[in-house]
């Protein structure tokens, strides 16, 4: 499939599907999408589990906060497909 087309559109009055020029939205925001802040949630939840286990925060929590911290920053700014919904095609 052509990435410059997208055949999701109706075109013309008698409704037949025609591939329209696909033009992209606006510029990436530095907003945080949904998936990241579903891992941030899932992050902060396993140090917290984690920490309620052990009784302190010792080395363990320590690594799972930079862990935690490096899954954050990388997710974060590894830009999404510049394709409707940042999807990869097929």
């Amino acid at each position: 499939m052509n990435p410059e087309i997208d055949q999701t559109h109706v075109d013309g009055s008698d409704g037949t599907w025609q591939p329209v020029a696909y033009e992209p939205e606006a510029a990436p925001s530095w907003r945080p999408t949904r998936k990241w802040c579903a891992l941030l949630i899932t992050e902060v939840a396993t140090l917290a589990g984690s920490w309620i286990v052990t009784g302190e925060f010792d080395d363990v929590e320590r690594g799972l906060a930079a862990a935690a911290l490096l899954t954050l920053a990388t997710t974060y700014f590894t830009p999404n497909q510049p394709t409707p919904s940042g999807v990869p095609e097929k």
